[in-house]
Order: C-alpha cells, then structure tokens, then sequence
C-alpha cells in the first residue's frame, strides 16, 4: 500500500502520511463548516446588516488592528470612533448631531443629520475632509511602493487622457518592467447597505468601470475601495502585480504591509471626519452658520 502511494515504508513515514492527510481533510471540512455558516448567518439577518459585514470584513478592511512595532498606535478617540462606526452605531462619535465640519471662512456646515450613523459626516465635502481621506490612502500605497522598492510619482498628469473638459491627473504613477507605464486611480465609495451585500459590492465594480470609462486603454488600476475598509478586485489585483517578481518567501509579508498602511490611513481618516463632524464649537468665538 505504501509503494502504491509512493510514500517511504520506513518506520514512521507511513504514519506521517496519514497524520497529514487527515489534517488536509480536517481543514477542508472546516472550510465548508465556516462557509455553510456564513451563509446561514447572512441569510438571517436583515439586508443591510449583512451588507454592512461584507464591507467591513476581509483581510484588508481590519487590517489597521495589525501592528509592526514602530507606527505609533491610533488613539484611543479615533480607534472608539472608528469600532464604533464599523459596528452601526447611530452616533460613532459623541456629539450634538450637527454637522461642525468648518469652511475657510469659519462658518459650519450646520447640517442637521442626527444619529445617521455618521453618513453625512463621510460625505460632507465642508472642509477638505473627504478629500484629506483620499489623499491620505493615496499616500499611504506611495510609501509602501518605496518599502518594495518601486519609484513612484503622485498626481501626475497624462496627456493621453486629457479631454477638451478635464486634464487627467492620475494619483501614482511609476514604469514596471514588464508592465510598462503604470498608473493607479485612487477612489473611495460610501456604498449604501439597504440594498444588501450585492449591492454594495456593484458600487464597487461600477466605481471601477467608470475609471476605466474615464482612462480607457492599457496601464490603469483603479484602486477602489469603500469607507468601511473592503477593496474591489482590482486593488487585489494592483498589489499582486506588484509583489509578483519578488521573493516568494517575502510576498505575504509585502502584502500584509500594505494592507495594513492603506487600513489604518483609511480608517484614521474617517475617525477624523467623524470627529470633526461632531466636535461642538466654542461657547465663544466667531463661528457662523451657512456661507
């Protein structure tokens, strides 16, 4: 039986045989275990807290609780804000429920959202604040490309992609030898979870259509991803092409890497919308309502 196998019959190897194949069908079994239960688990609850799990899970959407050692840890405000928010609750960050977001003139936006589980506070553009949160990610992938030692330039514009309307101003760019010129379109999405996980995970495919609508042709990734933290496919599949002429044995931990930069920028920043949002202005000083 061991030569039909082709496994040595000394002593001792036939029993390291069986010892791992039934560990492969022990971890096989409990792959389909975990699968059956996830299904059941999003087949029982209503369409928008099973939405609001997908875009919350997935290696890359927790990865800023991963730590290296030497990034200072999130504070302890924007970490409560951020558990807060990616568990659903009506009010991630304490405040009045009026939107505090300022313009550069001081006057708030004073929008009345409520406990709206901060939406209008990750889409109030009053402040810069969406646009610090996409720069933030945008910066976040530039310096991992320098830890896997690739060169790369941000907002840089590309001609072939200018129309009579709008210059094309791409977020990284760098050359690839095998891939030539590179460009990545950072963009994030707030998908709406009534419509269930399907849906939200469409907001992402659309998002990436639309760049490539945009940028047509070869050399473009659109990294898209949503406030919650999941990536579209095409983020996945940036970070492969990149760490895919490395060491093999250095590839996970280049992976790991960038999740974990792009989560925790992401994450911070969204913190920090929430925040600002909900920080109640002075009892005296010069703030105004409206414009």
């Amino acid at each position: 039986m061991a030569a039909r196998k082709g496994v040595d019959s000394r002593t001792g190897m036939w029993e390291l045989y069986v010892g791992s194949e039934t560990s492969k069908r022990q971890a096989a079994h409990s792959a389909k275990v975990y699968s059956t239960a996830v299904k059941q688990f999003h087949a029982s609850v209503p369409d928008s807290v099973s939405a609001a799990v997908k875009m919350n899970s997935g290696p890359e959407a927790g990865a800023f609780l991963s730590h290296d050692g030497q990034t200072v840890p999130m504070s302890d405000e924007h970490l409560r804000a951020t558990l807060r928010h990616r568990q659903g609750d009506e009010l991630p960050a304490d405040g009045t429920g009026i939107c505090n977001h300022k313009r550069a003139n001081k006057a708030i936006c004073g929008k009345l959202h409520g406990r709206d589980g901060g939406e209008h506070a990750l889409n109030c553009k009053i402040g810069g604040v969406v646009e610090k949160r996409h720069n933030d990610v945008r910066d976040a992938l530039r310096d991992w490309l320098g830890t896997v030692n690739v060169s790369c330039m941000t907002e840089q514009e590309m001609p072939k992609w200018h129309t009579a309307e709008e210059k094309a101003r791409l977020d990284v760019v760098y050359t690839d030898a095998r891939l030539g010129e590179v460009c990545v379109d950072v963009s994030l999405v707030n998908a709406v979870t009534e419509g269930g996980a399907k849906r939200c995970l469409k907001a992402l495919e659309r998002r990436e259509k639309s760049k490539h609508v945009r940028y047509p042709g070869a050399g473009l990734f659109a990294f898209v991803l949503d406030v919650r933290g999941r990536w579209g496919r095409e983020a996945h599949a940036f970070v492969q092409s990149v760490v895919g002429t490395m060491d093999p044995l250095k590839r996970a931990d280049a992976i790991k890497d960038c999740r974990r930069r792009v989560s925790r920028a992401l994450h911070l920043a969204t913190a920090e919308q929430l925040m600002s949002a909900a920080a109640s202005p002075p009892v005296m000083g010069d703030v105004r309502y409206g414009r």
